[in-house]
């Protein structure tokens, strides 16, 4: 039985750097974000999370904490936050608040190292289509699948092509998936930030991706730590396949090599207990 996302999950995960900020000023930008409200200078009544100073608000938790390099925000939306339409828009939002708040504006050039380019891989791409071939000789479930090709919207599998596919009913949030495919990359952060980590959005048990080329690297990413040797089972596999693939393109899915899905979940976390 396949185990989604959990009640109210998230849709989007992220931690950013904001290295010509103090910690006040997005702490400010957070609040002014979420809440509308403009807090006084003085010590903050957040209290303590994991990763430091946290809000939640609205469905959306932010934690601010200060570092060497800058103060650091981590960023989680939940599905049924009113803020989630524009999720992939809320750092923006708070970038601007914050630099606003500090009085100067932000650099227009921050990282020396390349940007992303290109687009996410195509529904043609070895990756994509190896997955495919998995879900279909696994027959997995259509209510188990979902993919992304618009941030925020997990779009239902189809077993054959279909030229209405833009104009289905999305899948519910709440739908019990098993494997999702994202289509989507990482945005680029707003200037003056880096961007740490980008999970948008966190659902399905695996969650399966192909980075743009050239690397086209594929991840298999999972909301549940006790899931991860099982995520890391399934991306050792789906490699195979991919690699089958990119060395015979023209082979059916019928033709691949593609190992059992009880085998390759089979994986558990042996890690001691104390």
């Amino acid at each position: 039985m396949s185990q989604g996302p959990p009640r109210g999950g998230d849709l989007l995960r992220l931690c950013a750097l904001a290295p010509y900020l103090g910690a006040d000023d997005v702490r400010r930008g957070v609040s002014r974000v979420l809440t509308g409200d403009d807090p006084r200078p003085g010590p903050w009544p957040w209290p303590e999370g994991r990763h430091g100073q946290i809000l939640r608000h609205a469905g959306v938790t932010a934690e601010v904490a200060g570092a060497w390099d800058g103060p650091q925000l981590w960023l989680r939306c939940a599905h049924d936050s009113p803020h989630a339409s524009r999720a992939g828009e809320l750092l923006a939002d708070i970038a601007a608040a914050a630099e606003e708040k500090a009085g100067h504006p932000r650099p227009a050039a921050h990282d020396d190292r390349p940007a992303r380019e290109g687009a996410p891989a195509g529904r043609t791409a070895h990756g994509y289509r190896a997955w495919r071939a998995m879900m279909l000789r696994w027959e997995v479930p259509v209510t188990e699948l979902a993919e992304i090709a618009t941030p925020g919207r997990l779009d239902p599998v189809l077993r054959t092509p279909d030229p209405t596919r833009d104009n289905r009913q999305p899948v519910h949030p709440e739908a019990r998936l098993a494997f999702v495919f994202d289509h989507t990359a990482p945005r680029q952060p707003p200037p003056g930030w880096l961007l740490r980590s980008w999970f948008f959005p966190a659902a399905g048990t695996f969650h399966c991706s192909q980075e743009p080329p050239p690397s086209g690297r594929l991840r298999v990413r999972t909301p549940c730590t006790a899931d991860r040797p099982r995520a890391a089972a399934l991306l050792s596999a789906w490699r195979a396949v991919t690699g089958e693939l990119a060395a015979r393109p023209d082979l059916p899915p019928d033709a691949l090599h593609i190992p059992p899905r009880a085998v390759v979940l089979a994986a558990r976390d042996v890690t001691p207990r104390t």
